[in-house]
């Protein structure tokens, strides 16, 4: 299960945020928006008090910004990283234009972002089922 996920800019401007849970205290991805801009971050997860932070950094044509997914540490989940791949082609391939001079600061993503989501998590989960059955067999 997601606590939050993030679209910024390299300037630290959320486009876009979704909130799972309340998190309590600084939520992790200002922590995170904070270590990509001062450059510490070289990879692409990282942990932040009890959460895990997985992003891809999206630089094509001009427009660059990261896409994060937080959760929590004691979870481990396959999905993230085509969750990730998939928000970026598609949030690619939706604003573009917009992204190339920030006409739009605030972006509805939303549904979009969902339909992805359940489908990240459907595939998971089948080949979590199929993995089962085969070593069943």
């Amino acid at each position: 299960m997601l606590d939050q996920v993030c679209i910024f800019t390299n300037a630290g401007i959320v486009l876009w945020s979704k909130n799972f849970v309340k998190i309590k205290g600084k939520e992790p991805v200002a922590e995170l928006i904070d270590i990509i801009l001062e450059e510490k971050a070289g990879d692409n997860t990282c942990s932040v008090r009890n959460f895990t932070l997985q992003w891809v950094r999206v630089n094509k044509n001009g427009i660059e910004f990261f896409i994060v997914v937080v959760y929590s540490s004691l979870l481990t989940l396959s999905y993230i990283h085509d969750l990730l791949e998939a928000v970026k082609k598609n949030f690619l391939r939706q604003f573009a234009e917009d992204l190339k001079d920030l006409n739009c600061i605030s972006f509805e993503y939303d549904k979009d972002f969902d339909i992805i989501l359940r489908a990240a998590e459907a595939k998971s989960s089948e080949e979590k089922k199929l993995k089962k059955l085969s070593n069943q067999v």
